[in-house]
């Protein structure tokens, strides 16, 4: 009798250990992000995994999300990043950027969450960028070319600008706010219809260190409704293979290198 009382305890003890160690779960430390904070930049997602009883991990799960200043305490899944890099897009300018980790050991279980302290607000880079504007069919609208983190001393900006005619038409250019008799903006005709041309002059050279329009351009809607793009280009006057692009000039007569122009401007025509 006792020996079976001895044989049930010891078994009792051995499901009691193997509930013990199957409870034990899988945690991650020191969750963070490294890399440069600037559009078209990859950042690295890194943790150090854990686990109680050194069971290896598994298919651990990443998730990338960002918050805006105006509701820093609401994150917002970034969809479809889900690896442990993430290469850092226009949306995010703004926005702070998290990298989330769920722990998963190799036998399926997961471990809780932990989030990474937030990066800095993603900076505009030095670039230009063309304003959004939703309009209706058959209106005139206006919309913004603004500068980001040019530099001082900035003489001219030479912009080309293609767009789709069955749905806009560019009309006219006016000088930026503010910049009224210092400003002088010229359309040269290109020949092509869905190429623009704009040189925009200051008579005294202007700083922009921020973010600051450029130019306005007037356009006209026609009766097709839909979404239709605006790009920054590049085209030959002549056709000898001597291209004019977008660029930006110094007073001291260089230009400014590394611009990023990759930001399109998206026009919406509603009926």
């Amino acid at each position: 009798m006792i020996k079976r009382l001895l044989i049930m305890g010891l078994f009792l003890l051995l499901v009691l250990s193997s509930c013990v160690l199957l409870n034990k779960l899988p945690s991650v430390l020191d969750v963070s992000i490294h890399g440069i904070l600037e559009v078209d930049q990859v950042l690295v997602g890194s943790y150090t995994y854990s686990h109680p009883h050194t069971e290896k991990e598994g298919a651990s799960i990443f998730q990338w999300h960002r918050s805006s200043t105006t509701t820093p305490n609401v994150r917002e899944l970034i969809d479809g990043a889900e690896n442990t890099e993430y290469r850092i897009t226009w949306a995010d300018v703004g926005n702070k950027l998290f990298f989330e980790v769920t722990p998963v050991d190799a036998r399926g279980r997961s471990g809780n969450a932990v989030v990474s302290l937030p990066t800095k607000e993603v900076p505009f880079p030095v670039s230009l960028t063309i304003e959004d504007k939703t309009v209706s069919t058959g209106s005139f609208g206006t919309l913004d070319i603004l500068g980001h983190r040019l530099g001082g001393g900035i003489r001219a900006v030479e912009i080309i600008i293609e767009h789709d005619t069955d749905f806009v038409d560019l009309l006219a250019v006016t000088e930026p706010t503010g910049q009224e008799g210092n400003c002088i903006v010229t359309f040269i005709p290109t020949g092509q219809d869905h190429i623009s041309h704009i040189l925009v002059g200051f008579v005294n050279p202007i700083n922009i260190t921020d973010s600051k329009t450029v130019v306005t351009l007037v356009f006209a809607a026609k009766s097709t409704p839909g979404t239709t793009e605006l790009s920054f280009s590049s085209y030959s006057p002549d056709h000898n293979g001597d291209e004019i692009a977008t660029s930006v000039l110094k007073e001291d007569e260089t230009f400014v290198e590394g611009i990023n122009l990759s930001k399109k401007g998206m026009i919406t025509i509603y009926e």
